[in-house]
C-alpha cells in the first residue's frame, strides 16, 4: 500500500514540471552581434510571433529588441500596434 500514498505526490510534481517549461509560444531569445554592437533579441520566425511582435510591452531593455524572419526576400510592412515603447527599425 505504500506506493498508493506517492501517488499524489507524483501527480504534484509532474503538474510543477508542466509549468517549468518556456511558456506557450514565448519567443527564443538570442545574442546578436554586428561588429562590435551586441543585442539580445526575441525571435520572431512564424506569422503569428511577426503579427504580435512587441504589442502590450511597457518596457525594453536598451540593448535588447527583436528579430523577425522571413520565409523569403521580399518587401515586407511592419506596424507597431499596442506597442507602448518608443521603437526603431534596423
Amino acid at each position: 500500500m505504500r506506493p498508493m500514498r506517492r501517488i499524489p505526490e507524483i501527480a504534484l510534481l509532474m503538474f510543477l514540471a508542466l509549468g517549468c517549461g518556456r511558456p506557450g509560444g514565448a519567443p527564443e531569445r538570442y545574442v546578436l552581434r554586428v561588429g562590435a554592437a551586441r543585442a539580445s533579441v526575441e525571435v520572431a520566425a512564424d506569422p503569428s510571433q511577426r503579427a504580435a511582435g512587441l504589442s502590450g510591452r511597457h518596457a525594453i531593455g536598451e540593448d535588447e529588441g527583436m528579430l523577425f524572419i522571413f520565409p523569403e526576400p521580399g518587401h515586407v510592412s511592419f506596424w507597431m500596434r499596442d506597442t507602448h515603447v518608443p521603437l526603431s527599425i534596423a
